[in-house]
């Protein structure tokens, strides 16, 4: 009866969970659609208004808007070579390690279980501008959720990982890879068991790119002397996506919808495993 009181409790924990996630997608889903759509051209005009009214440093709201996505000096992610104007990688080691492990009647076994550590990890932003005919307007992304393509997710065996000797990585991942295969290689060498065994190197990297038609969250602000779009001060969201509005509106429909079933579904279960332990079933 207390096992299945126990799964019970487990199913109520998961559609708790499944029902806040449910909660936040339609909470953001109706913020997107409360704000206000402008074209970089009100921006520039608003702005000037209340610089005039109130004065320069003022002015502040936040915004949706598609337009183009123009950066004159973009970032150069290390794995791939492409030109973005954000990008996020990694290298993460992949090995077996020898588990013993004793089972209720005394009984060791030992077996091989694979393993992953994170070896080294990169993320960095530029700043870019958006552009709609000759009118332009700044964008600093910093604390933007911002919609990532990964592009290389690739797993390269050996001690060393071809992959970041060949993008040029220096410095502490480089010597941590040369590190974590002499450690892992020692014990043999000096005639000792093993209990560790090196399978590779996974290189994965994700990026924005420079250029395309891109939509944007944001709050639109002079106050540091200059228009442009960043993350809300106080409250609010900050979106950066290389889809139209329509399109990210459909994603969140689709996370809620598929949230809900989850929320629906572990209720459902929670409800069968107490009725079976209240039964005393099993």
């Amino acid at each position: 009866m207390s096992e299945w009181l126990v799964w019970s409790a487990v199913a109520a924990v998961c559609s708790v969970g499944c029902g806040f996630f449910t909660a936040r997608q339609r909470g953001r889903l109706r913020k997107i659609q409360a704000i206000r759509s402008v074209t970089i051209e009100e921006l520039h005009g608003l702005q000037q208004e209340v610089a005039k009214e109130i004065g320069a440093g003022a002015y502040g709201e936040s915004v949706k808007l598609q337009a183009d996505l123009v950066c004159e000096q973009p970032l150069i992610a290390p794995f791939s070579g492409e030109g973005c104007i954000a990008y996020q990688n990694a290298i993460v080691e992949v090995f077996e390690e020898l588990v013993t492990s004793t089972d209720s009647e005394g009984k060791t076994t030992r077996s091989w279980q694979q393993r992953e550590r994170s070896i080294s990890s990169e993320e960095r932003r530029c700043n870019f501008s958006l552009k709609q005919g000759i009118l332009s307007i700044a964008v600093d992304p910093d604390g933007a959720d911002i919609d990532l393509v990964e592009i290389i997710n690739r797993m390269e065996p050996g001690q060393f990982s071809p992959l970041g000797a060949s993008a040029g990585i220096e410095g502490a991942p480089g010597v941590a890879l040369q590190l974590a295969s002499t450690l892992i290689n020692s014990k043999a060498a000096r005639g000792q068991e093993q209990s560790f065994r090196l399978i590779g190197y996974r290189s994965q990297e994700s990026i924005f790119p420079a250029s395309g038609s891109v939509f944007i969250v944001a709050e639109a602000s002079d106050s540091g002397g200059s228009l442009r779009l960043r993350q809300p001060i106080t409250s609010g969201l900050f979106l950066i996506r290389n889809k139209g509005e329509e399109g990210v509106l459909m994603g969140l429909r689709n996370s809620i919808n598929l949230w809900t079933i989850g929320w629906v579904s572990f209720v459902v279960i929670a409800l069968i495993l107490m009725i079976c332990a209240v039964l005393g079933l099993g």
